[in-house]
């Protein structure tokens, strides 16, 4: 009987180690992910050519999903030392709290990811936005003011109205030399609402998936740090008979 329960301790020890190397990995692979979109949210704010338009189309609303990201990527960086200390320990309260704070974490990345598209992808609720802003500046080009911020978006990003030249007349204004191609001289083919778009969605696209990708890890970790906990425990009962 004693020889049986000292086979299962030897091997439930390791299969503990084993899911503790496995944690330290994967937290570690999180820790890395999380500094890496740190430093892509941070760049995406602080760039000042694209925070130009963004100020120039007033679509602060863009930012949102960057500061929930920026946010909890400063959370999954403490976490993921705080994780680490809690496995190596193997102190059951701190890997219960461990897999809380995984939950957050997953939660909170879900919503950033969520606000960000929903800011900056094709067919979301920026593309209204944006066509009624721009709609606003094409009525009020006769302004010099209006005329200057309208004109410097279009010849930067390469459009010609909210969704063509056919905007100028519906709204009788005379069409800007920046709306045309300096090459053809013809008006741009694509509207400034689908060139902004796709600008902010690449822009996006890889702060999205990283954030994906760290949602996914955490499920990971919070489901190896449960099974860690009932190993744990199982280890305890086993000592206990023995």
């Amino acid at each position: 009987m004693a020889k049986t329960i000292g086979k299962a301790a030897v091997k439930l020890e390791k299969q503990i180690n084993g899911l503790k190397y496995t944690l330290f990995c994967l937290n570690v692979i999180a820790w890395i992910l999380a500094a890496v979109l740190l430093s892509q949210t941070i760049y995406s704010r602080l760039d000042t050519e694209f925070q130009d338009f963004i100020d120039k189309l007033e679509l602060w609303c863009y930012y949102w999903g960057l500061y929930v990201l920026m946010f909890v990527a400063l959370i999954i960086l403490v976490s993921c030392v705080f994780s680490c200390a809690a496995i190596y320990q193997e102190i059951a309260q701190l890997l219960q709290l461990s897999v809380a704070v995984q939950g957050l974490c997953f939660l909170l990345l879900l919503v950033g990811v969520s606000i960000l598209e929903e800011n900056s992808t094709v067919n979301s609720r920026i593309q209204p936005i944006l066509r009624d802003i721009l709609r606003q500046l094409i009525m009020n080009s006769r302004y010099e003011t209006v005329s200057v911020r309208l004109n410097s978006i279009q010849e930067t990003i390469g459009c010609c109205g909210a969704d063509g030249a056919t905007d100028y007349i519906h709204y009788r204004q005379p069409l800007p030399s920046e709306c045309r191609d300096t090459v053809t001289g013809n008006p741009f083919f694509h509207g400034c609402v689908d060139e902004m778009t796709w600008l902010l969605q690449d822009k996006s696209s890889w702060i999205a998936g990283i954030s994906i990708t760290l949602s996914a890890l955490h499920v990971g970790i919070g489901v190896l740090t449960l099974i860690l906990i009932q190993a744990l425990k199982k280890e305890s009962s086993i000592s206990f008979r023995s």
